[in-house]
Order: C-alpha cells, then sequence, then structure tokens
C-alpha cells in the first residue's frame, strides 16, 4: 500500500469540491467595474460643482449649477449601488 492509497479519499473529495465550484462571470463583473469607473469622475465632480454652486448664490447661473451639481451626486451613488450589486453578482452568482 502506497502513500497515494492513503490519500486517495482526500484527493477524491478536493476534486470533487473543485467540480461543484462555481467560477466569476469575468463579463457581467467588467461591466461593474465599468459602472465603478464611471461613478469616480461623478463622485469627484458632483460635490465640487455643488460646492461652486453655493459659493455663487448671486450668479444668474445659480440654479443651472446647483441642478447639475445635485444630479452628478444622484448619478454617482447610482452607479455605486449599480456597480457594486453587479460585482457581487458576478462574483456570487
Amino acid at each position: 500500500m502506497g502513500i497515494l492509497d492513503f490519500h486517495k479519499p482526500i484527493q477524491l473529495l478536493i476534486l470533487y469540491n473543485k467540480e461543484k465550484m462555481k467560477h466569476t462571470n469575468k463579463e457581467i463583473l467588467g461591466k461593474g467595474i465599468k459602472y465603478l469607473a464611471f461613478a469616480i469622475p461623478l463622485i469627484l465632480i458632483g460635490p465640487s460643482v455643488l460646492f461652486t454652486a453655493f459659493n455663487n448664490q448671486n450668479h444668474p447661473y445659480y440654479i443651472p449649477v446647483l441642478i447639475i451639481g445635485i444630479l452628478a451626486l444622484i448619478a454617482a451613488i447610482f452607479l455605486l449601488f449599480k456597480g457594486i450589486m453587479t460585482v457581487v453578482k458576478a462574483v456570487f452568482d
């Protein structure tokens, strides 16, 4: 009886577990990373635009700049949520 015969049940168990393991869906993972990549600029731009709008409240473009800043923040939050959920779905589904 050799060493390999003693470890045979363990080797079979490892092979069985490898076959049962699911792999990450790389296409869905890439889509999630794209969402996160598009969110990064909006995370930086949104607060800057909002800060600029609040510092220039007497300017005629106060309301449009304020709306653009708020929309950028909402879009950043949405893209972050969608990106994280997509990455989680790619890894655990």
